[in-house]
């Protein structure tokens, strides 16, 4: 099995407690290690980079919409922000500019080319 340092319990301590704080939601390793999972596949929207290793990252965990911080670095998720602050709503409008983006890209997709 290997060793998890002290920093890396620190943090997924801190996680889960934002999470209890923010959402109400209690979250275990195994919660965390999904939501990372997730992200990884790519099935989670990136706001903004923070840093060269550090993202805001919204995911959709069991119907929450989870804002959260991202390290790329260890592969971990350092904290949850607020439900309602501005990564939040700027998410939610990637969101659905991106669904516009895939309706357009359907009509796009019908056209003939030209010669």
């Amino acid at each position: 099995m290997p060793r998890v340092s002290k920093w890396c319990k620190l943090r997924r301590q801190h996680s889960k407690r934002r999470a209890a704080q923010r959402y109400d939601i209690e979250l275990t390793n195994k919660d965390l290690i999904k939501i990372v999972e997730l992200i990884r596949n790519g099935k989670a929207a990136v706001s903004r980079r923070v840093t060269c290793s550090k993202s805001v990252v919204l995911v959709q965990y069991n119907g929450d919409n989870l804002v959260l911080l991202y390290s790329k670095r260890h592969k971990e998720i350092l904290t949850f922000f607020p439900p309602d602050g501005g990564d939040a709503r700027r998410l939610e409008s990637i969101k659905v500019s991106a669904a516009i983006k895939g309706v357009c890209q359907t009509k796009h997709d019908n056209r003939k080319e030209r010669p």
